[in-house]
């Protein structure tokens, strides 16, 4: 009996909310997609595989990836998440960081960077805080796009996996009308990857 009239106040808070979008955009399509973009927007997880930057394989699991990136003048740059090395496909004749034997090379786990804490850590690359850089003149790193796709990459649901079709979404119009965040959020994300991704059960 709870179920149901769970069920049915689901039921009632869906078509209401159905509703308002059909008053605002006047298609039933797109009122339904954005009530169920909407309800889908936080029951995406978190990422949790990568694709190193060297190898190309998956890196399964922040504990054996590593971020790494080449900092002069307190400003980073060159950003990669690449295989921690007993980690690499490469371990253990060799492994897949770039900067090895580079003076400014500077590293730390890619467990570091995600999560809350994570989130904190690289926000830190931009602006260190009124309390260590109370002038502050400019970001912590050369370029922002650079550091944005890393972000991107560590924090957004889907996104790591649906970057590797960008181009052949873009090659197939997907984006025409898009603005400055939708082709970012893990809904079109995901239908990103259900289009131009792998198809299961093809032959």
């Amino acid at each position: 009996m709870v179920a149901a009239r769970k069920t049915i106040t689901m039921q009632v808070r869906v078509s209401e909310e159905i509703s308002r979008e059909l008053a605002k955009r006047g298609n039933v399509s797109e009122a339904v997609r954005s009530v169920l973009d909407s309800w889908m927007e936080d029951r995406w997880p978190r990422p949790g595989k990568w694709y190193c930057d060297t190898c190309h394989q998956v890196i399964d699991g922040a504990d054996a990836g590593f971020l790494e990136w080449l900092e002069g003048d307190d400003r980073a740059r060159g950003f990669r998440i690449v295989h921690h090395a007993p980690s690499s496909p490469r371990y253990p004749d060799g492994d897949c960081y770039r900067y090895t034997n580079e003076r400014h090379r500077m590293d730390n786990h890619l467990d570091s960077f995600v999560g809350s804490r994570g989130l904190v850590y690289l926000l830190g690359f931009l602006d260190r805080g009124p309390m260590h850089d109370p002038n502050y003149e400019s970001s912590g790193v050369v370029n922002i796009r650079e550091w944005v796709e890393i972000v991107r990459r560590l924090h957004t649901p889907l996104y790591e996996e649906a970057r590797r079709y960008w181009r052949d979404a873009e090659a197939g119009g997907f984006f025409e009308g898009a603005n400055e965040i939708s082709p970012y959020v893990p809904n079109t994300l995901w239908r990103i990857i259900s289009q131009y991704g792998p198809k299961s059960g093809g032959g």
